[in-house]
């Protein structure tokens, strides 16, 4: 694990259908509660960063297509801007 807290460890193990995870703290600054919380925290933040991108993943590319090749591809859209992407091209 390439994150976590600068005094404690984590053990990871797979069971069949789970993983079990063991802290085990390095000095008395922590509390095993505080060290529980903020990696619960940072494992959800993991996950929503890995949802978001797998749901925009189509925008990207559109966007990427758009900064490569301006000339080929054209967005439709039902308001008043005919191509949204053009704020890339400054205009």
């Amino acid at each position: 694990m390439y994150w976590g807290e600068k005094n404690s460890t984590a053990i990871i193990n797979e069971d069949s259908n789970s993983w079990i995870i063991d802290f085990n703290l390095e000095s008395n600054e922590d509390t095993i509660d505080s060290i529980e919380f903020n990696f619960l925290k940072r494992l959800n933040d993991f996950q929503l960063r890995h949802q978001i991108n797998e749901e925009t993943k189509n925008l990207r590319q559109l966007i990427y297509a758009k900064m490569l090749f301006p000339q080929h591809i054209s967005v439709q859209t039902n308001d008043k801007n005919d191509d949204p992407l053009e704020l890339l091209e400054g205009k």
